[in-house]
C-alpha cells in the first residue's frame, strides 16, 4: 500500500503480484496484496480482487461472499454485475435466479452496450418471469444498443412464447435480411434455422459470401446441411479460399457430405485416414470421433472412445468432451450403453456421483425400475438438484405423482427451471403436469427445444401432456391448446456437429 502511495507500484502491478501469489498458494501474501489496493480510495476493489484470486480454489460460496462484499461498497453496477454472471454460472434456486434478473433489470436501465447485453442474458438465460416477456422483448427492441442480434432474439422469443404466429416473425426476419450487411444476414440465418427455416436461411448468403470468413461459412454449412444441398457444399470445400484452415477438419466435413449424399464408401475411407491422421493428438482426435458419431459409424467411434478411456488420467475429460456428440444422436438407449461402457473401462468414470445419477436417470426413461438406487444416490446429497429430480422421475415412473411433486419441490428455496439441463426441464414439466398444474408445466416446455431431447424423452412429454389433454377433454367442453405444441412433430437431428 505505501508503496503504491509513492508511485513506484502501480495498481495493475499489485493485481498481477497478488495473481502470482495466489497461483504459488500463497494465500496470505495474496490477501495481503489484495487489501492494499484499497489505498486507491476504491473500497470494493480488494473484494473484487479476492473473487478474482479465489477462482482457482473453485469454491463458489467464497467467491460469492466477497462479491458481496463487494456490491455493499461499489456505488457504481461493476459489482453488482459481477455478482450477477456468478449466480447465473451456477445452477440457480428460485431466490437466487429472482437475485440475478433484478440485478440484470437495474444494468438494462443503462443506454449501453452492458445495458443491452444485460437484457439478452435475462432472456437467454430463462429468468425473465413470464408475466413480463413481452415488456422485456419491447425494451430490446427499443434499446439504443440493440443490434441484429438482439432483434433476432427478441424475435424468437416472440413465436417461442406465443407472442406472435411464427410465420409473421420469419416473414420480417427474411425482410430486414433482404438488404443488410453480409454479417447480419448470418445472423438472421442462424435464426432461421432455429426456427426449422433452413431453406430461407440458405437463400440469405451465397456460397462466395458464406467463404468470407469462418462465422459466416459455419452457419451456411449448417443450412445448407439442413436442405441437403451436399453438392454446394462439397464445391465449397475445395474451393481454395475456405476459410477452414486445418485439413484434417475440411476432410472431416467432406466425409459427412459424402456419407450423407450416399457415396458412403468414400466417406468410410475418408473417415478412416482422418481418423488414423489424428491419433494421439486429443483435441483433433476428440474432434474426429465426434464426426465419427454424427455420421454413424459406430465401430469406429467405439473403437477411438474406448482408447480414450484407456488413458486413467485424461478418462474423465475425454469422456465429458466426447459426450456431446453421443446425445446429439438423441437416443437414450444408445447414450446408455456409451456410459456403461465407460463406467466399465475406467474406476475414475465409475465413482463419479454425476455419471451415476445419469445412468440412473437413462435407465428410468428406457423402462428399468431405480427407485431404490436414485433415492439412495439423491440421499447421500440432500442439495443437489440434479440427483433429487432423478429420484422424482423414478418415483413418478413408479406411479406416485403426488410423492414425486413433494421430492421436487423439497429444498425451501425451490428448483429454478431454467438453471436445469433440457432434460431435466422435461422431467420437471412432466411432473407438474401429472400433477395438474398445467400453466407452469407449459411454461417449463417452452423453455426447451424439441432437438435438445432424444426421442424417448419427447415421446415421454408428449404421452404425459396427451394423458393431461384426455384429462381436460373428458371434464370440460372446451378445447384447449396443448402444452406440448413446442415438442410435437419430428425434428431433424443434427447434421454435423458444432465447432
Amino acid at each position: 500500500g505505501k508503496l503504491l502511495l509513492t508511485g513506484k507500484v502501480r495498481l495493475d502491478d499489485l493485481g498481477m503480484y497478488a495473481q502470482v501469489a495466489a497461483n504459488q498458494q500463497d494465500w496470505a501474501l495474496a490477501d495481503r496484496l489484495a487489501a492494499a489496493t484499497a489505498v486507491s480510495g476504491n473500497k470494493a476493489l480488494p473484494h473484487l480482487l479476492r473473487a478474482r484470486l479465489l477462482r482457482s480454489k473453485g469454491d463458489h460460496s467464497l467467491i460469492e461472499a466477497e462479491l458481496r462484499h463487494a456490491v455493499e461498497k461499489d456505488e457504481t453496477l461493476l459489482s453488482k454485475r459481477s455478482l450477477a454472471e456468478l449466480l447465473l454460472s451456477q445452477r440457480l434456486n428460485k431466490s437466487k435466479s429472482k437475485e440475478a434478473f433484478e440485478i440484470l433489470r437495474e444494468i438494462s436501465n443503462l443506454q449501453d452496450a452492458s445495458g443491452a447485453e444485460a437484457l439478452t442474458t435475462a432472456l437467454i438465460k430463462g429468468i425473465v418471469p413470464p408475466s413480463e416477456i413481452p415488456s422485456w422483448v419491447a425494451a430490446i427492441r427499443a434499446h439504443t444498443n440493440t443490434n441484429q442480434r438482439t432483434l433476432c432474439l427478441a424475435d424468437y422469443t416472440e413465436v417461442l412464447y406465443g407472442l406472435s404466429p411464427q410465420d409473421k416473425v420469419v416473414a420480417k426476419l427474411c425482410a430486414r435480411a433482404e438488404k443488410a450487411p453480409l454479417q447480419d444476414r448470418a445472423e438472421v440465418m442462424e435464426w432461421l434455422v432455429r426456427l426449422g427455416q433452413p431453406a430461407l436461411a440458405a437463400a440469405l448468403l451465397s456460397p462466395s459470401e458464406a467463404l468470407e470468413s469462418e462465422s459466416s461459412y459455419y452457419v451456411w454449412l449448417d443450412a445448407n446441411s439442413a436442405t441437403e444441398n451436399w453438392p454446394n457444399i462439397l464445391k465449397s470445400l475445395d474451393d481454395p479460399t475456405n476459410p477452414i484452415k486445418e485439413d484434417f477438419l475440411i476432410n472431416l466435413y467432406r466425409a459427412i457430405a459424402y456419407f450423407a449424399g450416399g457415396r458412403k464408401k468414400e466417406a468410410e475411407i475418408l473417415f478412416h485416414s482422418v481418423y488414423d491422421q489424428t491419433r494421439g493428438q486429443n483435441e483433433k482426435f476428440l474432434k474426429c470421433l465426434a464426426f465419427l458419431s454424427a455420421a454413424k459409424q459406430d465401430e469406429l467411434f467405439e473403437r477411438g472412445f474406448r482408447e480414450l478411456l484407456s488413458d486413467p488420467i485424461n478418462a474423465n475429460s475425454s469422456f465429458k468432451a466426447i459426450l456431446p456428440s453421443i446425445i446429439l444422436r438423441r437416443d437414450s438407449a444408445m447414450t446408455l450403453r456409451f456410459y456403461e461402457v465407460a463406467v466399465h473401462s475406467s474406476t475414475q468414470l465409475s465413482a463419479d456421483i454425476a455419471i451415476q445419477n445419469d445412468m440412473i436417470y437413462l435407465r428410468i426413461l428406457t423402462g428399468q425400475d431405480q427407485i431404490v438406487n436414485a433415492e439412495f444416490l439423491s440421499q447421500s446429497n440432500p442439495m443437489d438438484q440434479s440427483l433429487r429430480i432423478t429420484y422424482a422421475f423414478a418415483v413418478l415412473k413408479g406411479g406416485d405423482p403426488a410423492k414425486a411433486l413433494k421430492i421436487l419441490e423439497a429444498s425451501e428455496q425451490g428448483i429454478a427451471a431454467s438453471s436445469l439441463f433440457a432434460h431435466e426441464k422435461a422431467v420437471v414439466a412432466i411432473i407438474l403436469a401429472a400433477n395438474d398444474r398445467t400453466k407452469e408445466a407449459e411454461l417449463v416446455t417452452r423453455m426447451v427445444q424439441p432437438n435438445q431431447l432424444s426421442i424417448q424423452e419427447i415421446q415421454l412429454v408428449q404421452s404425459q401432456f396427451q394423458k393431461l389433454n384426455a384429462k381436460e377433454s373428458a371434464s370440460s367442453s372446451t378445447s384447449q391448446s396443448s402444452p406440448t405444441s413446442a415438442m410435437n412433430g419430428s425434428p431433424k437431428a443434427t447434421k454435423k456437429p458444432k465447432q
